[in-house]
């Protein structure tokens, strides 16, 4: 691990999510700020050594919208680095809102039909699951649903 992956780490980890929240009308906005900062330090950085304490954030802090997809999703996916081990291990071990979404970019990517379907399938799973979170279950569901759905050019359900 590079020092500046370390610090990444460190910093990430120290992030008082409660303080931000609590500091008025802004704290929300003031949150995705600093994420933004800590991204920008690990720009054009092999993001291996990151990836875990990145998506351990989010399951730390579920419930907490990071923007969309956030400045940690905007990181990841503009890295070169295969992040969908990491990512299906913290759907595994605690789904969110901002991994299930993230999960469903990958779907909705230009990946393969037999990863589409075991990843809709993962998806599936986390909706289903009475033990994950509230938001990754209602997020899992809205996607499927979505996914379902079919559409015709004006925009009238078929």
């Amino acid at each position: 691990m590079t020092s500046n992956s370390k610090n990444f780490c460190e910093e990430l980890a120290a992030l008082n999510i409660d303080d931000y929240l609590s500091s008025g009308p802004f704290g929300a906005s003031d949150l995705e700020l600093a994420l933004y900062d800590l991204s920008d330090m690990m720009e054009g950085e092999n993001l291996e050594d990151v990836l875990v304490d990145i998506f351990n954030f989010y399951e730390k802090h579920p419930a907490i919208e990071k923007g969309t997809p956030g400045p940690l999703v905007n990181l990841i996916e503009r890295s070169s680095v295969d992040y969908i081990p990491a990512l299906l291990a913290s759907l595994e071990s605690n789904p969110t809102y901002v991994t299930v979404n993230v999960l469903a970019r990958v779907i909705n990517g230009d990946i393969g039909d037999a990863d589409k379907t075991l990843f809709i399938g993962i998806i599936d799973r986390v909706a289903n699951n009475a033990n994950a979170n509230k938001f990754a279950i209602a997020t899992a569901k809205e996607y499927l649903e979505h996914r379902v759905l079919k559409w015709d050019g004006a925009g009238v359900k078929v």
